[in-house]
């Protein structure tokens, strides 16, 4: 079992084993090289928190004492629309992200469109290849979409300088607006969570945005992480998003906000598909007798719990609310991919 005391983690053992505690020198991950020998089964061992985990409590710690106030918004996310349509985006992924096993011949067509002006595409490194869309691209690309239309959450918090000599005592805060939508992802690492920054993801389209995920994503299982500098953003992402439910059925997670990290965050649970007896999806009744003759019915729709903490300094709970409802507009409705020219 594993408890956290303090600035230690303790590895308790049977309590009918002896109370000695010994503290190493070790990271969490060697543990069970310490455990190895019968003798080493008789005491506790206490480890020190290392490297990511150290840096998790340090953030926790000043974000508990309201460093950064929160504020939560939880809602969910109709993707029965989107769901339909990923066999025609997964039977048209351009060829240069599909693996050289599955691309089609080049026989396969008569006529080379580039024969006038031939054009040099960009190699795809095989980390970053794929067969099969998910949703978290899809996903991605309709929230950079709402934050084109919301400048306020392609901000980051710029704090007042207060070590140069002579430097204004009473100088304001301020936040910067980016041209463009840069979101950091969590990924999950041998050496704790990681968060590399996806950046211009409105103008990348859902192809090459799943072909950055899937890479990151690979360097991120290597052991140790092979994650670089140039992954990790110094700005960092004005948004994070944690996909929480890719690792277990949830529907909701309220992620944590840390000083001088992204503006909102929100964790995306698992979709799951669930009876829906809204309004929308209620049987229309007949024109007579209306309150005698109207039959229940409803729809099996595919829903995802979204849940949001925004730093409450700077977002207004109205804010929060309205650009999830931009952002619901665009996963709900993909016409608007279409008419925007996506």
């Amino acid at each position: 079992m594993l408890a956290r005391t303090g600035r230690l983690i303790a590895l308790k053992s049977r309590p009918r084993t002896k109370s000695h505690v010994h503290t190493w020198e070790t990271d969490i991950q060697d543990v069970d090289k310490l455990f190895s020998s019968k003798s080493s089964r008789e005491k506790d061992i206490v480890v020190e928190l290392e490297n990511k985990k150290y840096e998790m409590w340090k953030d926790n710690i000043k974000s508990q004492n309201l460093e950064v106030p929160h504020f939560g918004y939880s809602t969910t996310l109709d993707l029965t629309a989107l769901h339909l349509l990923l066999p025609k985006f997964n039977s048209n992924i351009p060829k240069r992200y599909l693996p050289p096993s599955e691309r089609p011949s080049s026989s396969a067509s008569q006529v080379n469109p580039l024969a006038l002006c031939p054009v040099e595409e960009a190699e795809v490194s095989e980390s970053g290849q794929y067969t099969k869309l998910t949703y978290l691209p899809m996903l991605l690309k309709t929230l950079s979409k709402a934050m084109e239309e919301w400048p306020l959450f392609r901000s980051s918090i710029t704090a007042p300088s207060s070590s140069p000599s002579g430097a204004n005592p009473e100088a304001k805060p301020a936040l910067t607006i980016r041209p463009n939508a840069d979101i950091a992802i969590d990924l999950s690492t041998s050496t704790g969570v990681y968060t590399p920054t996806l950046q211009n993801v409105n103008l990348e389209s859902m192809y090459s945005i799943s072909s950055r995920i899937k890479h990151l994503t690979h360097l991120s299982r290597q052991v140790p992480p092979q994650l670089t500098p140039n992954d990790i953003s110094q700005r960092g992402g004005t948004i994070t998003v944690s996909n929480i439910g890719a690792l277990g059925k949830c529907d909701f997670a309220q992620p944590v906000l840390v000083p001088g990290g992204s503006l909102a965050s929100v964790a995306l649970g698992r979709a799951m598909w669930k009876w829906d007896v809204e309004d929308d999806y209620w049987m229309v009744p007949d024109d007579d007798d209306y309150y005698e003759r109207r039959s229940r019915k409803g729809e099996r729709r595919l829903k995802m719990g979204v849940c949001w903490s925004a730093d409450r300094r700077v977002v207004e709970g109205t804010e929060l609310a309205a650009f999830m409802e931009c952002w619901r507009g665009w996963v709900e409705k993909l016409e608007w991919l279409i008419a925007g020219g996506v």
